[in-house]
Parts: C-alpha cells; structure tokens; sequence
C-alpha cells in the first residue's frame, strides 16, 4: 500500500481518534514499531502494531476517481490481528484515570458498544495517490489492564485490542474504445455482428460520438 504499511496507517490513525477524544491525551498519543523497552515521557499512550492475519475475499472495486484518472481500487480481502496500547504514568492515580477512560471511550457508542470505528486519511496505494479513506474497527475484548513498572519505577500498563482493516489494491481501469449495439428483432439465425444490417449497426466511440452503419 505504497511507502507505508497499512499497520503504520492503521495505528496513526487510531492514535489521532484517541489524542483528540480524551482530555489529557492531546500531543501525548503516538504509533510505534518497538516495544515496551522504548523509552516514553509521562504521559504517553503508545500504540503497537502486533501479528497479522491476512483473509482473502472476492475483489470488490470500491473507489474511483470522478473525473476517471484510470485507477480503480479493489478490496481483495481483510487484515486482522492485534494491537498493544501501552500506558505510561507517573503514580497509580493516573494511571487509572486513563485506563478508565480509555475503556469509556471504547463503551460510548450505544449501537456498538466495545468497539471503535476510526476513519483514515486519504490513502496511498500501490504508489497510487487516491482520495479513498478506510474504515478501521478496532474492538475491545477484555476490559482488564496488565500492570508493570518499568524506567526508573515509572507506571507502565497495557491492554490488547482487536484489529479489522481492509486490504486494498490499485489497479489500471478497462478502457473501453469503442462498443458496437444491434438493433435487430430477436433471430435465434443471427450469430455474428456480421450478419447484421449496416443500416441497423451503431457505434459508440470513446468520446461518446455514435457512428451508424460500422462493422
């Protein structure tokens, strides 16, 4: 999906929903590749991209560009797997006041409770620069923190979290350079353009001009 990874994506922008939903978070929410050995500032939340499942799916073209460009984007299938959200505090009361609300956001919508639907920006795919966003849900199996102390006796907690997001493709659109249209009565003895009137031939060119009696 271009120069970067749909995880890398996928991580930023659920870090974006969670920096700009929860008061206190704003600046202090980030994606990493490292685990918890990377030194972090308290406060911080750091999300971590974990193992991936790949499931494949019949393509379903999704997106293209109006005016046409060419590019047509296909959903060929899911990703799914897990996510580490890593918290980092400076005494236990700030840590459960960010644990908790970080749960109470996953709780707040009513029609699916447990889950986030995150929104990304424009993508890159396969080098192709297009308008599409992609839907992420991101779900939350358990409510329970695990809890270490790490750097310098500084809090550190973490929870896992459930990843879906689509895997995309870009491809050439079909061009169409001509298509040719009988007008004829129903004849089972009619098997060939050929066989056809020129009186009863129309062609519709690539710019949208019809030619009548062409082969």
């Amino acid at each position: 999906m271009g120069n970067i990874s749909m995880k890398r994506v996928a991580a930023d922008a659920i870090a974006n929903y969670i920096s700009s939903r929860i008061s206190g978070l704003a600046g202090k929410v980030s994606a990493v590749a490292a685990g918890p050995e990377t030194p972090a500032p308290c406060l911080a939340l750091k999300i971590l991209p974990e193992q991936f499942i790949f499931e494949p799916s019949q393509h379903d073209e999704i997106y293209y560009k109006d005016p046409d460009d060419g590019k047509l984007v296909l959903d060929v299938g899911s990703f799914t797997g897990l996510f580490t959200f890593q918290l980092f505090t400076v005494n236990p009361a700030e840590r459960e006041k960010f644990e908790q609300a970080i749960i109470d956001l996953f709780l707040a919508d009513p029609w699916a409770p447990g889950t986030l639907f995150v929104t990304t920006p424009n993508l890159v795919i396969n080098g192709y620069n297009s308008l599409y966003q992609a839907e992420l849900k991101v779900r939350l199996d358990s409510e329970e923190w695990n809890e270490e102390l790490t750097f310098e006796a500084k809090r550190m907690s973490f929870l896992e979290v459930y990843i879906d997001f689509p895997a995309l493709t870009a491809i050439d659109a079909p061009n169409l350079v001509s298509l040719q249209i009988c007008l004829s009565d129903v004849d089972a003895n009619i098997v060939s353009i050929s066989n056809i009137d020129p009186d009863y031939r129309v062609e519709v060119q690539e710019d949208g001009s019809t030619i009548k009696g062409t082969v």
